[in-house]
């Protein structure tokens, strides 16, 4: 069996992370870490729910918009963003760098708080979150050649 990298992937969305490895023994992707924030994403949605934002009508027309604070509920996203961005970095420290898979908009918030001195391997805009171990190896074997190759150049 070829030695493959120690690479991390983190798996993400705006209230679940976790981070997967491929096992030396079997060669396999195994999760080695998973940080829940589904509790304060409940939280939020339910604020905002208890809260509406104002509303304002348009001097042109008929429409009416929302006006006032920023919506808390993508607010807890970003700030779970950043907490798993930090995590991650801590993390980066023991692999050979890391693959970032999230959807879009979580992609460009955990880039944001990354330490600068993270290794960002590879990204793929896609959320994988609730895909068992087993099924994996479909999404991330591409992205870890890919990643070897670019460390292997390097």
């Amino acid at each position: 069996m070829p030695r493959h990298r120690k690479i991390t992937f983190a798996l993400a969305d705006g209230s679940r992370a976790r981070f997967v490895e491929r096992s030396p023994d079997t060669g396999h992707f195994v999760t080695v870490q998973e940080i829940d924030g589904a509790d304060r994403l409940r939280e939020a949605r339910a604020w905002a729910k208890s809260h509406p934002p104002g509303r304002s009508f348009e001097s042109g027309g008929s429409l009416r918009h929302g006006v006032g604070k920023e919506d808390p509920y993508r607010q807890t996203k970003a700030e779970f963003a950043a907490e798993v961005a930090e995590a991650l970095s801590r993390r980066a420290l023991e692999s050979e760098g890391v693959v970032l898979v999230a959807p879009a908009r979580i992609l460009g918030e955990l880039r944001k708080h990354l330490d600068p001195r993270t290794k960002v391997l590879n990204a793929l805009a896609k959320d994988l979150g609730k895909t068992p171990d087993h099924e994996l190896h479909e999404w991330l074997d591409s992205l870890e050649l890919a990643a070897e190759a670019a460390t292997s150049s390097a």
